[in-house]
């Protein structure tokens, strides 16, 4: 059993490197940063204090605005919220709740204190409660030319009162002694939502985890894991689709998700997707039909899904202005996009379709070749969605190859 001290403590070797890069004329941040995972937050929070509070706190306004418009909840949604984070801080993880205080501990130092001292767990709680649908697939051979990828249209909501700084954040965690503990693994987001786990990414093993909110008839519990947290512990735990899978099912996130895991191997079973949540998980291969009737849509066009040699996939956007597709885009859409693609995919055809099928509200869009861990990853402005801006690329082993050191 892991003690304390891989998660507290100070390593000796703990350190944090940044690189800075433009997206879209922006000024952006790659992240590596290693040590206890309390160590981890407190770098962060030393060398990025001021953005970083500033970041949090006002992205946390707008987005707890924008849920309160989509939940539907009236002037008690701050109550609520209260309510909420007592009854799901015994579900945050361990290794989550030390990095909260490295955090806190570190922007302290460089005096710059947050005006709520729980700030980090109700933003953490907040995103849990406001998930949208998303587009997501991942393919091997037959379906692709010869590598794994995997590919996430993250949606969320327009016109986030935020500085939209895109940030790479690789995490490396370490023992008190300096040694390297669980995986390496890469965490996209923007920087106001770097902490409290994980958005979208991707481990040393190739194993990417992408996620879109599913509609079954238990949507929510507070037995559950928030996803955030999930997703970290699935990418630092696991080093295949099957493991993440049987993960998942002893540790069901909070809320409802379509969830698909992948792995490089090239196995039947690397391609995962699984309709999991609060009472519910079910895992699909690719050559397997889910259970539809377990979705709740009243629409039959919401409720479709064919299998495909070599690829798992979903897409679940409702009333939204598609980019370059029809303007009602439904599950037998993408499906006829994909089967074009059948045979011939690659990291061209995964651009190619991330922009057809980004819509009016794509907050990143993510591209993994999993095989040769690589990465293209385009960030939403306020005024333009993620898929109309540049991808950019990165190259992962050079980053999760700072891991050797310690060895």
């Amino acid at each position: 059993m892991e003690t304390i001290n891989n998660f507290v403590g100070q390593s000796p070797q703990r350190f944090i490197k940044m690189e800075s890069f433009k997206a879209d004329g922006r000024d952006a941040k790659l992240i590596v940063v290693s040590g206890t995972y309390y160590d981890m937050g407190y770098l962060l929070g030393r060398e990025l204090g001021k953005q970083l509070v500033d970041e949090v706190t006002q992205g946390y306004k707008s987005i707890k605005r924008k849920v309160a418009i989509f939940l539907r909840k009236d002037k008690n949604f701050d109550e609520e919220l209260e309510t909420s984070l007592h009854k799901f801080l015994p579900q945050i993880p361990y290794e989550c709740r030390m990095e909260f205080a490295g955090i806190y501990a570190g922007c302290q130092e460089a005096g710059c204190n947050f005006s709520d001292p729980q700030l980090l767990e109700k933003f953490l709680i907040l995103i849990e409660l406001g998930e949208q649908e998303c587009t997501l697939f991942a393919a091997q051979p037959p379906f692709t030319l010869g590598d794994t990828y995997q590919m996430r249209d993250l949606d969320y909501y327009k016109n986030i009162s935020m500085g939209y700084i895109p940030t790479l954040l690789i995490r490396i965690p370490q023992n008190a002694h300096g040694q390297p503990i669980d995986n390496a693994y890469a965490s996209i987001d923007f920087l106001s939502n770097i902490t409290g786990g994980v958005t979208t990414g991707i481990n040393e093993h190739g194993v990417a985890f992408s996620q879109s909110r599913g509609p079954f008839l238990k949507r929510f519990s507070y037995q559950g894991m928030p996803i955030k947290s999930l997703i970290q512990q699935v990418l630092s735990k696991t080093d295949n689709a099957v493991a993440a899978r049987s993960f998942i099912q002893k540790n069901p996130p909070a809320t409802a998700y379509f969830v698909i895991i992948s792995d490089p191997k090239q196995r039947k079973d690397s391609l995962q997707l699984l309709f999991t949540g609060p009472a519910i998980h079910h895992a699909y291969e690719y050559d397997e039909q889910p259970d539809l009737s377990l979705i709740h849509y009243e629409d039959p066009q919401l409720r479709f899904y064919k299998p495909m040699d070599g690829i798992v996939y979903w897409t679940d956007m409702v009333d939204r202005r598609v980019n370059n597709a029809p303007a009602d885009f439904f599950m037998k859409d993408f499906h006829q996009l994909l089967t074009q693609n059948a045979g011939k995919f690659s990291a061209e055809n995964g651009l190619n379709i991330a922009q057809t099928v980004g819509n009016d509200i794509t907050f990143i869009t993510a591209l993994y070749n999993t095989s040769k861990m690589e990465a293209w990853i385009a960030y939403a402005t306020r005024k333009t969605p993620a898929h109309n801006n540049a991808f950019l690329h990165f190259n992962l082993n050079k980053y999760f190859a700072y891991k050797k050191a310690l060895l």
